[in-house]
């Protein structure tokens, strides 16, 4: 193939630095191969002496190989033989690969064993793994450990020292290189900080008690409580401390003072309250970001001990990995420039390909050996294809030596004909990564050098191209007023295994079609494995191996990390809900319950919270009533292993535990499915057996192994576990692969699936990254309180901040550039997956995705839409507020996840109109119902949603006639329904108002959903609301529903409507104006919902229920209008039946319910006593018709059906009874076997324990069991060993004695 001009440019270049951008799929490997060629010639002077005097350097050791490959071949096409022949002695390598070289010529100066054995990554990680553990086992007792554990959490703590122990590994300067910024004031400021703070609070409570109380303001006496509630903390914490103090300390204290707000109070009170709430969130802001300084320098100082363990361990094993590779190199050529000059003579040519891949390491190392006008090198690189900064590379490195090369002359050359992609595919990356939201005017644009109806066979011309697969979303099962994840992803993977199958039918291999994610976790990849596998599609998970896949390992792995740490929430909380324990969410729940109660701290007092071991373990101890089965077998499990003897092998307490839980007997009884499972758990136990005998017994190490293979296996990088494929590979498989895996990879047909990443916070997010010669070294901002919001204001950009504290400015600035940069990598990932497609593109979302915030690809998802929507269709004009039905165009059709210019009769559907009454579903608001018509033409609309762009999809179906692109229709919505809606959301705002008058000021909306005179409302509040305060609330909404006050909308902007006072709802975007909705002088809010025109028209409010739904968030149910009167009727119904069924009149039937239940509790009381009596009669006669072993009266029997309670009541009377008896009752209900052992005081003196005999007795059935040595319960599944087991009684107790 001829080159093209570009290419002949950059092959050409000589003697001066050369910069190329190769665009995807431009022929970059060709390129470089035509200019070694080239450089090896005779045309070219030579410009390459002789190959050994040629340096490149690639990405991967695959792309080395595969450019040996074509240098070899092209040298023979040009006749150059001899080169050819030398080829291999090239260094064409990756930098790792060439830096070995290098120390392996100089083993003695720099003290390396030239014999040294290279580890894996995997062997890296447990090395680093074992130092880690040894780490925190020797400073267990270090208090600045501890602190960093109470503030941090431990797993937080340690991933922590781990990243910050990578980064110190590569920056030869040590923690020198890092800008930690300004070091916060000393802590003997601390008190007086408070002191002025508690002066300001005071001299606002002074100047409001001189105000006096404004009247009918009741906003203004939940803020002087505030303020008042502020002082008394800060007095506390003076007074507790005593002058020490920690910005730690400070941090937690404050972050339980809620500051006050202005509300719609006039100008001297707004003006006290706002002083106050910004004195307070400026300190907050300062302590938080002072403690995450302070915890980030502990953090480096044990970072920097571990890795001086972890050196410590390679060289023990005479071992060392690839960053020791890089910075031995470095140190190498930095500290002998003789030896450097003697490489920069020996090169006469240096490339390095994926140039914008590479870090500062990398790049210092490449410099030491170009000369100093850098006229050796050439780059090649693509800024759209950076995609690896979570291995350390750095954009901002590229663009540095760019910049660098441009000082020294450097000729810039752009490969920009693609011949990977088809012309529509281009097209259409170009059309979305040309916007200025995305690259803009710095993107690279590319053409295709590829004929337009080019492509196999099945490619017809009528086949796009380029798809966007809208699944059902809107269908999809809803869970707490939001459509679950689960069941979205399930949607997406139900509408790609019909477009795969559409398109294999047309004749496309499976083996062509590939599935790009972010993530290959099996909650990402698992929906799209198990539709496709369900179809008998078939499909391997990149990597080779899914064994790390399986949820069963997964769950071991969780296992184990409770094992080294029982404080581990994550793992544990994964454990309880998984097959292990089966945990429902009620359980879940429950236990959240327990742990909220854990949290009452004093001021200043430290915040590490309860963990949810702590959680269970108060559960079982103190929950009332009926146990959860599922929590009580967890924590005897729990309990059970987590008290093992130290050294016990982790897999025997694994087995162990698998069959106490009871996991074991579920799987036995699923048949072969269940055996395979339990094969894999057997198989990991023998990995873990593995990994002992070789690192010896350390859990943590272990733990944190087997949990990086799990990741990788997730990553797409199960290969790397080396444990052979479960999966059978083949080339007529879809591939299931993260985008990060598919870089330099093409496919005839790629999904792109999930494409947008949700942000994730956690307690110690590192921040690392450079901004002008700067590395910053910070921990992110994380958390939902007021002084978080403060501190980073969303819609900041960096270096806009003007903070009072140099400390919060400089980690506010650190946040947000992370913020930023970490949306630019999101959209170069789109592009890199985009620009794998060689014939057809098809993009996965789901037609919810983009009609929510927050949903899983949300802003990315818009632009992709609006590239293929196009600019000429417009955003959809919504005229509800003023017209029930009206006169539209349609503008688009989408049908069978298509564009179309027509439907027919009988189709499902989404229109598009220019303009709609019917409002789309958001603010929790449900969409309005109705029709869309014409002559001959009717349209049933079911739901409305509203896209990123604006327009208004109108879902339905077609039942009448063809409907065609440009038709004018009639628009009408289902007025009833509407009417109804109104009647909910404007009930809804009076509850909130209601709420906060009852509550307090700090009640927020949290969530809400507004249906057919049915509402839902989540708002934020620490503790359940008791009877009374709801029926106060109930009162208030009642008596602004009768007061008929008039409901005003108007338009404002932003600022005056602030000034009215309207409530904004917290995490919502707004613009310059804004839509407020007032009643009379009870509420004004925000709001873009439709109302009624008076409060009385949302008739009668009634409160059905209060729960719960996390922590710290409650939720009403409710119901207004005809649904309450409605419920009313039937409740009235009710009471009349139940009064004329106990033979009373309704007024009387309180009172006759009362006497009915006095007259059953004495029936029962009557019946159990009889119960009681009969069993001990029962019981008298086993004592009587004891047999005696060695002088202790043994007893043994089998009942059917005895519950617990009468088991332990029957129990206790022979234990009681009789010192000297042991006695085992079995109960047989269903397909299990309950036991229960007691032993008498005489008993127990003589070595019977209870807890013992139920164990050995328990495991003849097949079980386990535990207990007091008085008392103690086990099971068992094999129902026909009962009397066997009964039976080893007698010797249980001989052999004891013997």
């Amino acid at each position: 193939m001829p080159l093209t001009p570009s290419q002949r440019a950059a092959v050409e270049s000589v003697h001066e630095p050369l910069f190329i951008q190769a665009g995807a799929g431009t022929g970059k490997t060709f390129t470089l191969t035509k200019r070694i060629a080239y450089g090896l010639s005779q045309e070219s002077g030579p410009l390459i002496g002789d190959v050994d005097r040629l340096l490149t350097i690639t990405f991967t050791n695959k792309a080395a190989g595969e450019l040996v490959g074509r240098v070899r071949a092209e040298l023979r096409a040009q006749g150059l033989d001899e080169e050819s022949l030398k080829i291999d002695a090239a260094w064409i390598s990756t930098i790792h690969s060439m830096c070995r070289r290098m120390l392996l010529s100089h083993a003695f100066d720099v003290g390396i064993d030239p014999g040294a054995n290279l580890l894996t990554e995997d062997e890296t990680q447990a090395l680093s793994a074992l130092a880690l553990d040894a780490l925190l086992r020797d400073n267990a007792n270090d208090a600045r450990l501890v602190m960093l554990f109470d503030n941090l959490g431990v797993e937080s703590a340690t991933n922590l020292i781990s990243s910050l122990s990578e980064l110190l590994m590569l920056a030869p300067g040590g923690g020198d290189d890092f800008d930690l910024g300004p070091a916060p004031a000393p802590a003997r400021t601390i008190a007086s900080r408070v002191q002025g703070l508690l002066a300001t609070y005071q001299g606002a409570l002074a100047e409001l008690d001189e105000l006096g109380l404004p009247e009918g303001k009741i906003t203004y006496a939940q803020n002087r409580d505030k303020v008042a509630a502020v002082a008394v903390a800060l007095e506390t914490l003076l007074a507790s401390q005593g002058g020490a103090f920690s910005w730690s300390m400070l941090a937690n204290a404050i972050e339980e003072c809620r500051p006050p707000g202005g509300g719609n109070l006039s100008a001297p009170y707004k003006g006290i309250f706002g002083e106050c709430k910004d004195a307070l969130l400026e300190l907050a802001a300062e302590a938080q970001s002072a403690s995450a300084y302070e915890l980030l320098r502990v953090a480096l100082d044990f970072a920097a001990e571990h890795l001086d363990r972890h050196r410590a361990l390679k060289r023990a094993q005479g071992a060392f990995d690839t960053n020791d590779l890089l910075i031995a190199a470095y140190k190498l050529l930095d500290e002998d420039d003789e030896l450097a000059q003697s490489y920069r003579d020996s090169f006469d040519s240096v490339m390095v390909d994926e140039f914008q891949d590479t870090d500062n390491l990398q790049v210092g190392i490449v410099g030491k050996i170009c000369d100093e006008g850098l006229t050796t090198l050439a780059t090649v690189g693509d800024a759209q294809q950076s995609i690896y900064g979570f291995r350390g590379a750095d954009l901002e490195v590229y663009q540095r030596m760019r910049a660098m090369m441009r000082e020294r002359g450097s000729n810039e050359v752009e490969l920009t004909i693609n011949y990977r992609s088809q012309p529509d595919i281009l097209r259409f990356v170009e059309g979305v990564f040309s916007k200025p939201e995305f690259f803009g005017g710095e993107f690279l644009k590319v053409s295709s050098g590829r004929e337009e109806d080019s492509g196999p066979s099945w490619l017809a011309p009528d086949e796009p191209r380029v798809k966007i697969l809208l699944s059902a979303g809107h269908k999809a099962e809803r869970g707490q007023g939001r459509t679950s994840v689960d069941a979205l992803r399930q949607a997406d993977a139900v509408a790609l295994a019909d477009e795969f199958e559409r398109l294999h039918a047309r004749g496309a291999s499976y083996g062509d079609m590939a599935i790009l994610l972010q993530s290959t976790k099996g909650a990402k990849a698992g929906p799209y494995l198990r539709e496709l596998r369900r179809r008998g599609i078939p499909v391997i998970v990149s990597g080779g191996s899914d064994f790390f896949l399986q949820p069963e390992v997964s769950t071991v792995s969780m296992l184990l990390r409770v094992l080294a740490d029982r404080d581990d929430d994550e793992a544990l909380f994964a454990l309880l809900g998984s097959g292990f324990f089966d945990a429902s969410d009620d359980a879940l729940l429950a236990l959240s319950v327990i742990n909220r109660q854990c949290l009452k701290l004093l001021p200043g007092e430290s915040r590490a919270k309860p963990s949810l071991y702590d959680a269970l373990c108060l559960y079982v101890e103190k929950a009332q009533g009926n146990l959860d089965k599922s929590l009580t077998r967890a924590f005897d499990t729990l309990e059970h292993a987590l008290s093992a003897s130290p050294g016990t092998p982790l897999a025997q307490i694994v087995r162990e535990a698998i069959a106490l839980s009871g996991w074991q007997a579920t799987l036995a009884a699923r048949g072969i499915e269940g055996g395979a499972v339990f094969a894999n758990i057997e198989r990991m136990c023998d990995l873990i057996d593995d990994y002992e005998a070789l690192n010896g017994h350390a859990p943590f190490a272990t733990s944190s192994y087997f949990r990086g293979l799990v990741d990788m296996a997730h990553e797409g990088m199960a290969a790397r576990a080396k444990l052979g494929t479960l999966v059978s590979s083949g080339s007529n498989a879809v591939r299931i692969m993260t985008i990060h895996s598919s870089k330099g990879l093409e496919f005839p047909i790629v999904a792109v699936a999930e494409f947008e990443k949700s942000a994730r916070n956690t307690g110690a997010q590192l921040i690392s990254l450079s901004e002008e010669g700067k590395r910053y070294l910070a921990l992110g901002v994380t958390g939902s309180n007021a002084a978080a919001r403060y501190l980073v204001d969303e819609d900041q950009d960096p270096g806009s901040f003007a903070l009072a504290s140099e400390v919060a400015e400089h980690r506010a600035h650190a946040h947000q550039l992370k913020k930023l940069r970490d949306a630019q990598e999101q959209q170069r990932l789109l592009y890199v997956a985009l620009t794998r497609a060689r014939d057809k593109l098809i993009l996965v979302t789901h037609d919810g995705a983009f009609a929510s915030k927050g949903d899983l690809s949300a802003g990315l998802t818009g632009s992709c839409l609006h590239a293929v929507f196009g600019k000429d269709i417009p955003a959809t004009e919504f005229v509800g507020y003023d017209h029930d039905e009206l006169d539209a165009t349609v503008v688009a059709l989408v049908a069978d996840d298509e564009l179309r210019g027509e439907i027919p009769a009988g189709s499902d559907a989404v229109v598009v109109l220019d303009r709609s009454p019917f409002y789309a579903e958001m603010g929790g608001q449900a969409a309005d119902h109705g029709t869309i018509s014409a002559d001959g033409i009717l349209f049933t609309v079911s739901d409305v949603q509203k896209n990123k762009g604006g327009k208004f999809m109108h879902y339905g179906r077609l039942t009448e006639g063809t409907l065609h692109v440009g038709d004018t229709v009639h628009t009408a919505i289902d007025t009833e329904r509407r009417k109804a809606i109104r009647r909910a959301h404007s009930t809804t705002h009076l509850l909130d108002a209601a709420l906060k008058k009852v509550l307090g000021e700090h009640v927020h909306q949290a969530g809400s959903l507004v249906e057919p005179d049915r509402l839902r409302f989540d708002f934020t509040h620490f503790e359940a609301i008791t009877p009374e305060e709801l029926h106060q609330v109930e009162e208030l909404v009642n008596d602004a529903i009768l007061e008929g006050y008039p409901v005003v909308t108007e338009v404002l902007p932003i600022e005056e409507a602030k000034k009215k006072g309207a409530v904004a709802m917290f995490g919502e975007k707004y613009g310059d104006t804004v839509r407020v909705v007032e009643m009379g002088d009870v509420s004004i809010e925000f709001c873009g919902g439709t109302h009624v025109d008076n409060t009385a028209k949302a008739g009668p409010f009634r409160v059905k229920s209060e729960t719960s739904v996390a922590s710290g968030v409650r939720r009403i149910e409710a119901t207004c209008g005809k649904l309450t009167l409605q419920s009313m009727e039937r409740s009235q119904g009710v009471l009349h039946k139940a009064a004329q069924f106990l033979k009373t009149a309704p007024a009387s039937l309180l009172e006759r319910m009362e006497q009915q239940a006095s007259e059953m509790k004495q029936l029962r009381q009557t019946l159990d006593k009889l119960k009681s009596e009969a069993s001990l009669g029962e019981a008298k006669q086993f004592l009587a018709s004891a047999k005696t072993v060695k002088g202790l009266h043994v007893i043994t029997t089998t009942r059917t059906g005895m519950d617990t309670a009468a088991m332990r009541t029957m129990g206790d009377f022979l234990r009681d009874k009789d010192p000297s008896v042991v006695a085992v009752i079995a109960s047989i209900n269903g397909e299990k076997v309950s036991f229960l052992a007691v032993c008498g005081k005489e008993a127990v003196a003589r070595g019977i324990k209870a807890g013992d005999l139920v164990r050995a007795v328990s495991a003849v059935c097949g079980g386990k069991g535990g207990g007091k040595p008085d008392s103690a319960m086990g099971g068992g599944t094999e129902l026909l060993k009962v009397d066997d087991a009964l039976a080893s009684v007698d010797d249980f107790v001989s052999e004891k004695l013997s």
